[in-house]
């Protein structure tokens, strides 16, 4: 009998909560602490143990899980043969070439990823594929891009362009919330509209908070909800595959460990995460490693969610 699990939509909604909780994190701050917090909320802080082990690449090793499957290798073979080794070669290549380049490229392409996912989840929600919805979609890839990219790399920026960014920045935001507003109204199912409501709202208040100096509760807002969504669909694909069979060759290994799958599948992409951290120390090493992985999930993601893959035919949101 088969013990397919549904993925219900209040918890994709759910994930949002994080951001009220990061506004009383300014809030109490701003009015009672006096900006206590302020300098250990900043851009450091993105290199703490602690964050780096749970988030950004748990959820790339957790993506890669579900790949350790016969059926799954035959399905993907042309993608995973032809053009992953592609991905690996052009980024080592380019690394050694240009390091700056290609951190600029994979920030530019970890944003849209994240608006994609966010955007392809409120279609799947029910919300209209339209002109709106595009011009949307897109104008959040260009900001958060910018945002991203200014704030981590500002040395990157030529000086005389300096003055123009805030007008640029400014007009790009006010055109999302125009756009995700309008968006909202035109999307009749009403789960959906919320969702859409929530994205925008995610954005929108990350980034105030990177104007306002806090720089980790704004990357933190976006990668809180990126991930834990992103967990939340791996963890049922794995689980939906697995249940009855143990196709994938993880979980046939790790059968005696009395854990439900869902659970081997955080533990095991955090504990492989902190694993290829630990054994490439060396900075160059680390940051050429994450890239290499996250363009490759950044690949294999954009297949594998199609309406026709393997991965959609076990996921069932409801």
């Amino acid at each position: 009998m088969s013990r397919m699990i549904r993925l219900p939509r209040q918890w994709l909604l759910g994930v949002h909560l994080i951001i009220p909780l990061l506004c009383i994190v300014y809030v109490l701050d701003q009015l009672w602490l006096n900006e206590q917090l302020l300098p250990y909320l900043g851009l450091g802080s993105l290199l703490l143990p602690l964050y780096l082990l749970f988030f950004e690449l748990p959820h790339i090793i957790a993506s890669y899980l579900g790949f350790f499957d016969r059926a799954y290798i035959v399905h993907y073979w042309n993608h995973l043969v032809y053009v992953v080794p592609i991905i690996i070669i052009s980024t080592i290549v380019l690394y050694t070439w240009s390091p700056g380049v290609v951190i600029i490229l994979y920030l530019i392409l970890t944003m849209y990823h994240v608006v994609r996912q966010q955007t392809g989840i409120a279609l799947l929600l029910g919300a209209p594929r339209n002109h709106v919805h595009h011009g949307w979609a897109w104008i959040a890839v260009v900001l958060s891009a910018l945002v991203y990219s200014l704030t981590l790399l500002a040395s990157a920026l030529p000086t005389y362009l300096g003055p123009y960014i805030p007008y640029v920045t400014d007009a790009l935001f006010a055109a999302f919330l125009v756009l995700g507003l309008w968006y909202a109204y035109q999307t009749k199912q009403v789960f959906a509209r919320w969702f859409v409501l929530a994205t925008v709202t995610l954005f929108g208040v990350s980034f105030f908070f990177v104007v306002a100096g806090y720089i980790f509760l704004g990357f933190f807002a976006i990668r809180f909800v990126h991930d834990v969504t992103a967990f939340l669909f791996y963890t049922m694909h794995e689980h939906n595959r697995n249940s009855d069979t143990k196709h994938n060759v993880w979980y046939q290994v790790l059968a005696r460990i009395p854990m439900p799958i869902y659970g081997l599948v955080v533990v095991i992409s955090i504990v492989v995460a902190f694993l290829i951290r630990l054994t490439t120390a060396h900075t160059t090493y680390v940051f050429l490693v994450i890239i290499t992985l996250g363009l490759i999930h950044y690949y294999l993601e954009s297949i594998m969610w199609k309406r026709q893959s393997l991965h959609r035919q076990q996921i069932n949101v409801h």
